[in-house]
């Protein structure tokens, strides 16, 4: 079995769904906001479920901290008892963004809190929860690379196992523009501190994609382009992106996760990259 599919049995889900576009007024009665019909819920909440990874089947329970949109939680998997791998358990932090008016989630892997047996690559999802059957189903989001520029991620289902109020519209306060802008800044993980530009297109109603241009370690030397897609809540201004495929890749680098607040004062976007290892120091830094 490839190092790849081994990694792949690391994740959780995440899911595909529709937006909604009608709308309602605030308490104050002075601004129009869209109507969150699809809002995890607040809180702590507990979630069980199955995975499909490379073919392959496995349970999986996530705990989930929703504070405005903003997320944070554990991932734990485990073998198939009926088709076993042999890498046992494991468990590790996730941040991530909700958007409740889309219902569209997007969770990024953080570190490891207890290793499987053998070396996993941290991965996260991408997808949108189904308030009416309680449900997030999708997509495991995991790297590409240079040398291995494809997306392993199967199906998934994860059921909420308990109530809890679900999470309203904010005021959109710290809304990315709805547009295509270009961006460009500084990052960091195990190696040196690397030029970044790229492409951000929100569509105002929680969906973020794009591309990202990192150097090795500036622009002019090497550079690699690989897609992502994302969440954007524009009441927090918390963004995650989900890496994607490169774009013509010639080198071995490996896309990343970003985790990242807008701050439309300064016209910026910054946080932390997050890749396969639990090591990056948290450097991301960038403006349009």
């Amino acid at each position: 079995m490839s190092s790849k599919m081994w990694m792949m049995t690391a994740l959780l889900t995440a899911c595909t769904g529709t937006k909604t576009d009608t709308g309602t007024i605030n308490d104050t009665g002075d601004d129009t906001l869209p109507a969150a019909e699809n809002g995890l819920p607040t809180g702590s909440s507990e979630w069980e479920g199955t995975l499909v990874v490379s073919g392959f089947e496995f349970p999986a329970t996530a705990s989930i901290d929703n504070q405005g949109g903003d997320l944070s939680g554990t991932v734990t998997f485990s073998d198939n008892p009926d088709t076993p791998l042999g890498f046992g358990k494991g468990v590790y932090s996730v941040t991530g963004t909700h958007d409740p008016v889309s219902g569209r989630v997007a969770i990024a892997p953080e570190d490891w809190i207890t290793p499987p047996k053998v070396a996993l690559e941290l991965l996260g999802l991408s997808g949108t929860y189904d308030p009416d059957s309680g449900t997030i189903t999708g997509m495991v989001a995991d790297y590409a690379s240079g040398s291995d520029n494809h997306l392993n991620g199967g199906a998934a289902t994860m059921v909420v196992t308990g109530d809890g109020e679900p999470l309203g519209a904010g005021d959109s306060a710290l809304a990315l523009p709805a547009e295509e802008r270009a961006f460009s800044g500084t990052m960091q993980c195990t190696g040196p501190e690397r030029e970044v530009e790229g492409l951000i297109r929100y569509d105002g109603v929680g969906d973020v994609e794009g591309t990202i241009t990192f150097g090795d370690p500036t622009l002019d030397d090497l550079h690699e382009t690989f897609e992502f897609t994302g969440v954007h809540n524009p009441s927090t201004g918390g963004v995650t992106i989900v890496p994607g495929l490169f774009v013509a890749p010639e080198r071995t680098f490996v896309s990343f996760f970003v985790e990242a607040t807008f701050d439309p004062d300064a016209d910026t976007l910054d946080g932390g990259m997050r890749q396969n290892v639990g090591t990056c120091p948290e450097l991301w830094q960038a403006g349009f």
